[in-house]
């Protein structure tokens, strides 16, 4: 990208001081979760690529995601569904864009998932888009449907 740290602060409107971003880079400073996915989206790159520096992410997801909040909200608790809520509910903080019924995630954001998922979830639920299609609180479109 061609980006200096200060580039880095000046475009995450001061959210990634170019201190810390100095620091994570030479190893001195650990770095959360939050900090990890605020990087990932500032760059529109998958957390994956900044732990690996993979060149191809392990998902490959062309369409968007579009999740129905209401339905998710219903659905019982889980160590799954608290880590979704905790990842969109960044996502909304730091979009500013939420309006309530639904939620449209890039696809930078499903191989965010996809890995936390992996890191964090039980080995039966590690697979992140096989837990959406079986929770089924996704919104399907039509392939022909038109937004104006």
């Amino acid at each position: 990208m061609g980006w200096t740290l200060d580039d880095c602060q000046r475009r995450s409107a001061g959210k990634l001081p170019a201190v810390t971003l100095g620091a994570y880079e030479r190893g001195e400073r650990s770095i959360s979760l939050a900090k990890l996915s605020l990087i990932s989206e500032l760059l529109q790159v998958p957390i994956e690529y900044l732990l690996s520096g993979a060149e191809n992410p392990s998902v490959n997801v062309k369409e968007r995601h579009i999740y129905d909040l209401h339905a998710l909200s219903l659905m019982p608790s889980s160590a799954e569904k608290g880590l979704l809520m905790g990842y969109l509910t960044q996502i909304i903080h730091e979009r500013g864009d939420w309006r309530g019924a639904v939620i449209t995630l890039r696809s930078v954001d499903i191989s965010n998932l996809h890995i936390i998922f992996a890191a964090q979830s039980s080995d039966s639920e590690s697979d992140y888009l096989a837990w959406v299609e079986k929770k089924n609180f996704r919104v399907k479109l039509e392939s022909n449907a038109r937004f104006n």
